[in-house]
């Protein structure tokens, strides 16, 4: 998620000139399952089964909802707008992050 947020996207939204849309989707599902990950570790923490089972359930779902859309829609958008975002140009833009 860190690299998408400081590398992917940036990227994509100059090349594109989207800033809003896909990417500003990505991010908030990226919070959803950032804040998520906390309530499960309350839950470990406070050893709620339940709460975790139920929580788990949850964040498997909303992960997998977000790697589709990242796959069927995000994706093809950054290979078509960054088509020389590859191997050692990605390593590059990490590198500088």
């Amino acid at each position: 998620m860190k690299i998408e947020e400081q590398v992917l996207f940036p990227a994509f939204e100059q090349a594109s000139g989207i800033s809003g849309g896909p990417t500003w989707v990505m991010r908030e599902e990226h919070q959803q399952m950032l804040a998520m990950l906390d309530e499960i570790a309350s839950a470990i923490a406070a050893r709620n089964a339940e709460d975790f089972r139920a929580l788990a359930q949850l964040f498997e779902g909303l992960l997998t909802a977000h790697s589709t859309k990242e796959e069927r829609v995000l994706y093809p958008l950054c290979d078509e707008a960054l088509p020389d975002l590859g191997g050692e140009r990605l390593q590059e833009l990490v590198s500088q992050r």
